[in-house]
């Protein structure tokens, strides 16, 4: 019975990959449960108007409840589905080994060039903070021109990130003549 006293039919499912693996129901537990219903007997429950899921208030029918997955197993599975995703686009358009290999290469670039940014900005707070030091009397001068030198710094690395990543994309779309050209 809805609110306004009108009987509706509705069903009510949990799927298995709601109910974690120790907790699925067996066949004869399913079987049980349906003594717990009984023909034309009402049983408190919420349904709202356009939803086609029930909840009734009744917890008892198994041992356990399901569980909603994490933040972290949800970003997990998004993960996942992405490079799943990735990879049949990539693997359409070229081989798997040479995407394996650009991957490995892209991995490898990347943690180098990140080493050398955490190289270059620490000798670049250390020679900062020596001249810091050193003249003391030109402290606002000093703070404006750090800032300044990390503006540059900032810039200098955004564009060489966005020209390399522009260049790989240019690769991917099949424009090797304005790779080469710019390069």
């Amino acid at each position: 019975m809805d609110h306004s006293g009108q009987a509706r039919l509705a069903l009510a499912e949990a799927p298995n990959e709601a109910l974690p693996s120790d907790c699925r129901p067996n066949f004869s537990a399913a079987w049980l449960t349906k003594d717990k219903f009984k023909v034309n007997k009402t049983y408190e429950c919420w349904y709202t108007l356009g939803i086609s899921k029930v909840h009734i208030y009744e917890d008892g029918f198994f041992d356990c409840q399901a569980k909603d997955p994490s933040t972290i197993e949800m970003f997990i599975r998004y993960l996942i589905l992405f490079m799943r995703i990735l990879k049949s686009w990539y693997v359409s358009r070229a081989s798997a080994w040479h995407w394996r290999w650009e991957a490995v290469a892209g991995v490898i670039a990347g943690f180098c060039t990140s080493m050398i940014s955490i190289v270059f900005f620490t000798l670049l707070q250390r020679l900062i903070s020596r001249i810091y030091q050193l003249s003391v009397t030109r402290r606002l001068t000093l703070s404006l021109n750090k800032v300044r030198l990390k503006r540059v710094c900032f810039l200098l690395a955004y564009v060489s990130f966005t020209s390399w990543l522009a260049v790989q994309y240019f690769r991917r779309i099949g424009l090797p003549e304005i790779a080469v050209h710019y390069m």
